[in-house]
């Protein structure tokens, strides 16, 4: 929803990278806002299930899943270092 809303102001508002940025930004802090409501509303069982869904589980964790993530970090890591300067967000216009 978040990339929708920021994609739309793009294309028909014609916003600004900045702008872009700044709506992304509020847009976090307006769904931390609602995920804390929801937090503040919920019942004891339904605030544990939220807690362990924000946090996440390493309960399905498997070797072969963290060897393929590695192995994507490996391959990622020196390119993104190597175009650091030309991967900001600003930049990308």
């Amino acid at each position: 929803v978040a990339v929708a809303v920021v994609a739309a102001a793009a294309v028909w508002r014609g916003a600004a990278a900045e702008t872009m940025i700044l709506l992304g930004i509020a847009l976090s802090f307006f769904f931390q806002a609602l995920l804390s409501l929801m937090q503040y509303g919920a019942t004891l069982e339904a605030l544990q299930q939220i807690v362990f869904w924000t946090l996440g589980s390493m309960q399905r964790a498997t070797w072969l899943a963290d060897g393929i993530i590695g192995a994507l970090l490996a391959a990622a890591v020196p390119f993104v270092v190597f175009n650091a300067w030309r991967l900001t967000a600003l930049r990308l216009g």
